[in-house]
């Protein structure tokens, strides 16, 4: 069974309807994004409690606010959110069935391009979210990557940190698994797009690519 489409719709702040614009933003989620939306709607959740219950300039709704501002920014990162504005907007977590009961209009903006690796900052930014609630490493580090279909190749010194030499890793990007399917030893890896091609060609016939296929259709 394939589970309906989630977006964050704008109903409060600038990007909603009749504040900046007619119509109220419509965002939608990509799988890929699920950690950092689930972060910033916590996030969101937790800077208006502060901002209710506590003095706007007491320590802990000063710390809820800058780690508010702290997601939104990763979020621009990303191109999830396109500028300022929709970190000075209130966003509800919806499916788009629930569109056809908003009373005001509304525009879904376009899905984007995939920019988790466009950049080495990019890519810190999504290593460190996969593996950060899990196993505690804050990527800090990047040698170099490269991205071939799904899987992404990877070298930094913050993983396998018992390893005495950097690590070449190799990781599924299209699931919520934080699990790395093999890895090399750096100073021998050949990081030609040949033999790339050919890891994931190996990966694909392994059971484990099949299974987290499967695993992505619920």
């Amino acid at each position: 069974m394939t589970k309906p489409q989630n977006y964050l719709l704008a109903i409060g702040g600038d990007c909603s309807a009749g504040a900046m614009s007619e119509h109220a933003d419509v965002i939608p989620i990509e799988k890929h994004n699920k950690e950092l939306i689930e972060n910033f709607l916590r996030a969101q959740n937790e800077l208006t409690i502060a901002s209710h219950f506590y003095d706007l300039d007491s320590p802990y709704a000063l710390k809820k606010h800058k780690e508010y501002y702290a997601v939104c920014e990763k979020l621009k990162l990303i191109n999830f959110f396109e500028h300022k504005w929709h970190s000075r907007t209130e966003w509800q977590l919806i499916y788009e069935d629930d569109l056809s009961n908003f009373d005001k209009p509304y525009k879904i903006k376009q899905k984007k391009d995939d920019k988790r690796f466009k950049t080495k900052k990019s890519t810190l930014l999504w290593l460190s979210e996969l593996f950060g609630e899990r196993i505690e490493t804050e990527f800090k580090t990047l040698h170099k990557y490269k991205v071939v279909d799904n899987w992404l190749f990877f070298s930094s010194d913050d993983f396998y940190r018992d390893e005495t030499e950097t690590i070449v890793a190799m990781i599924w990007t299209d699931g919520l698994v934080a699990e790395v399917y093999t890895g090399w030893k750096e100073k021998n890896f050949d990081w030609s797009m040949d033999n790339l091609k050919k890891e994931v060609a190996k990966a694909e016939e392994d059971y484990y690519g099949e299974f987290l296929t499967n695993l992505n259709r619920f």
